[in-house]
């Protein structure tokens, strides 16, 4: 994954562009948001004690309650009670969760969860102020149909779901672009949140006038604390805390919100839970193990056996939350995995690497003057055509080729232009076809431009290039920077991402797997698991053996390994060293030991300069960049270290840091306001990138010799993850 700009040696450091997802300045924007929340209740309180001036208001709420009450029916009753659970704090827990898992699979940034957390919290305290200044009752016990406590003034419930269901709404509008959905989600939420305020009325919890107090008022304290949020935010280069590692201020008020988080976690589990907290960390450890046993029995099994392992994977966590239920415990795990992992990404902030470990060194370079690109109108599910691509490229002055279905010479058509005079070339489409155009610009020394056009683009995802709108990458024409990233090749054939041996390779050279790649996995994979199906693979990985793996992947530059949460992605492209992943589960016992890293020789990785792989047979299949290639064993794998120019825009929304490794000591030393030495977690990068600027150079390399790792690495299942899933489905194939 590349990131903000670092500058080269002798190149003019670039002003970043403003970040998407970075952190507002705490104590200006602390101090607005304070005020606004002040200031916004204030006014509720004025509200509430004209309410209960105003004897017209409260003979129309007298009158509603009674007309409700008259119009019960015994369905209506049981639908609103369920209704009503959608405004407890059951609900913005599990709302809360929800969000927290999506940052920190880094699908959204941690503004929109802080923009929600402070939303909810201030309702919480402005709520529980009013009521307690205003002192309003409750309707009479005597029509209630729900237990509740407190004051009247203003409905709690209905400022919980306005507050979860903006927030839910919201940020399925980031994710989703087709405007229709947008518009389906908005009435959607919009309808629950009134719902819930039509509930609280006919269960006879709250007044007509307290429901509406709190469908005003919430969300002007919604639209005051993320507008003063975001504003803030926006207003951070790109280098700041949200991105380039923050000040040491910042990062050890992080380490000590972990800290709190975790101690509060145990504070709760022991305070409510008792004795009975050993039987929970046991019940989730058994369940766990189990499950991770059924998983590997899914896979390895077929016919009954297979779905019998997957009823049982599915029913045994259903069993645990019955079980937490019927103990009146589900909210108290519920409320602990909020708060382990609001913990989690607290830490993984406060011990980001900074930015000189990871940040992509580029220099500013003049717009091209011929620039010639391949699209390949298929990818993506017809993207070039949707954004509009090749038209927007030519207004920019670019000689845009479409490929034809029947097939095209891609590199020909790049050679070509080069000796026309084309002094750019670039590739709209998957990682295969980029991989293709990306030789032909390190053969002939001219910059690269990637076009995120292709269905996953992993190779854009670590350059920060925007895969939602491909477009934006056409911005590098106009105003972009240049930088030197490596390029993997195997056996003189290139890969910009990976190149995979074993199951997954053999899975992707099955000619039924285009017609049916979940049901040709499925099928295939009980063979290659038990031996059955497959080569017998050896790799030699400089010079340390891996016998047997089932699944082998070879990466330009390693994949994080911080946590599970970084799979998929690289923190450098330009390390000049390659990474290894070898994966082998041959019982249900190693998948369980893989969960808590006891199974060193299920999954290993390593770093290396070159990798040699054989096997038992002449020719074994490879999927590089996801495409399919059966090639003569043995294969070699080499990595060419600053071969290729890459072209990129200056602003780059996907510019992310690393996944900081969780390290107990650094975040105690961080709390305590000391720093840490991040020798250990930025060495590894250092490493590598002295050796590729070594080689570079022609001086002599450093030899980087792979860690070891005792404990079988750091995240094995994002390991296998990254296995299965690190292929690109180019229309090209």
């Amino acid at each position: 994954m590349a990131g903000p700009e670092a500058p080269a040696a002798g190149s003019r450091p670039v002003a970043p562009a403003p970040a998407r997802s970075g952190l507002p300045r705490s104590a200006e924007t602390g101090g607005l948001v304070v005020a606004a929340w002040a200031v916004l209740t204030g006014v509720l309180v004025l509200g509430g004690r004209a309410v209960l001036a105003s004897p017209g208001v409260t003979a129309t709420d007298r009158q509603v309650t009674a007309w409700l009450v008259a119009h019960r029916t015994a369905a209506l009753d049981e639908a609103m009670r369920a209704v009503t659970w959608a405004g407890s704090w059951v609900a913005a827990l599990v709302v809360v969760g929800v969000l927290a898992v999506l940052v920190a699979t880094r699908r959204i940034g941690v503004l929109p969860l802080l923009v929600v957390v402070v939303g909810w919290a201030g309702e919480l305290a402005g709520v529980a102020l009013v009521k307690a200044v205003v002192q309003r009752p409750r309707p009479p016990a005597s029509i209630r149909l729900v237990l509740v406590h407190g004051w009247s003034f203003p409905s709690g419930h209905t400022a919980v779901a306005v507050v979860m269901f903006s927030a839910v709404a919201a940020i399925i509008c980031l994710l989703v672009h087709r405007p229709a959905v947008r518009i389906a989600v908005c009435l959607l939420a919009a309808a629950v949140v009134g719902l819930v305020a039509f509930s609280r009325i006919e269960l006879g919890a709250h007044w007509l006038s307290d429901v509406v107090a709190s469908l005003v008022w919430t969300p002007c304290w919604l639209l005051a604390s993320t507008s003063l949020l975001t504003r803030s935010a926006a207003r951070q280069p790109r280098s700041d805390v949200a991105v380039a590692g923050g000040d040491a201020g910042n990062e050890r008020w992080w380490a000590r919100a972990a800290l709190a988080c975790v101690v509060v976690a145990v504070g709760v589990l022991l305070g409510f839970a008792g004795r009975r907290s050993i039987v929970l960390a046991i019940l989730t450890a058994v369940a766990a193990a189990i499950v991770a046993a059924a998983c590997f029995w899914f896979l390895l099994n077929r016919g009954v056996l297979r779905w019998l392992a997957l009823a049982v994977a599915l029913l045994v966590p259903v069993g645990v939350i019955v079980l937490l239920a019927a103990d009146r415990l589900l909210w108290v795990v519920g409320l602990v995995v909020v708060l382990l992992a609001t913990a989690a990404q607290a830490a993984r902030t406060a011990l980001r690497p900074p930015i000189t470990a990871w940040g992509l060194q580029v220099e500013d370079v003049p717009p091209p003057g011929r620039p010639f690109l391949v699209m390949n109108p298929r990818s993506g599910g017809g993207k070039v055509a949707r954004f509009e691509l090749a038209e927007r490229a030519r207004a920019l002055g670019a000689e845009v080729v479409l490929l034809e279905p029947t097939g095209s010479d891609i590199q020909q058509l790049a050679r070509d232009a080069v000796d026309a005079g084309a002094d750019l070339l670039g590739a709209a489409g998957g990682d295969g076809t980029q991989a293709l155009v990306a030789q032909v610009a390190a053969e002939r020394d001219v910059p690269f431009l990637v076009i995120s056009a292709g269905t996953r683009n992993h190779f854009a995802l670590d350059l920060g290039l925007d895969r939602e709108d491909p477009s934006r990458c056409l911005d590098a024409l106009r105003d972009g920077v240049e930088a030197r990233l490596d390029l993997g090749e195997v056996d003189g054939r290139p890969f910009v991402n990976n190149a995979s041996f074993g199951a997954y390779a053999e899975i992707v050279d099955n000619p039924a797997y285009r017609e049916d790649k979940r049901g040709t996995a499925l099928n295939t994979l009980p063979d290659l698991l038990q031996g059955r199906r497959g080569a017998h693979l050896t790799a030699d990985v400089d010079g340390t053996l891996v016998d047997a793996p089932q699944a082998l992947l070879v990466s330009n530059n390693p994949y994080e390994d911080g946590d599970l949460l970084g799979a998929g992605r690289r923190a450098r492209l330009d390390g000049g060293m390659l990474g290894v992943i070898s994966v082998r589960v041959d019982s249900a016992r190693q998948a369980v030991g893989l969960l808590n890293h006891a199974h060193s020789r299920g999954l290993q990785r390593s770093v290396a300069r070159a990798v040699t792989v054989s096997a038992d047979t002449d020719s074994i299949p490879v999927g590089i960049d996801g495409e399919a290639v059966r090639m003569p064993s043995p294969v070699h794998c080499t990595v060419r270290p600053g071969a290729l120019r890459v072209r990129l825009p200056r602003d780059r929304p996907g510019v992310r840091p690393p996944q900081a490794r969780w390290d107990w000591a650094a975040l105690w030393l961080l709390a305590r306001g000391h720093t840490p030495d991040p020798a250990g977690s930025a060495a590894e990068d250092r490493r590598g990138s002295e050796a590729a600027r070594d080689e570079r150079t022609g001086e002599s390399a450093r030899p980087l010799v792979p860690e070891p790792r005792a404990d079988g690495g750091d995240a094995h299942g994002s390991d296998i993850a990254v296995v299965e899933h690190a292929a690109e489905d180019d229309g090209q194939r």
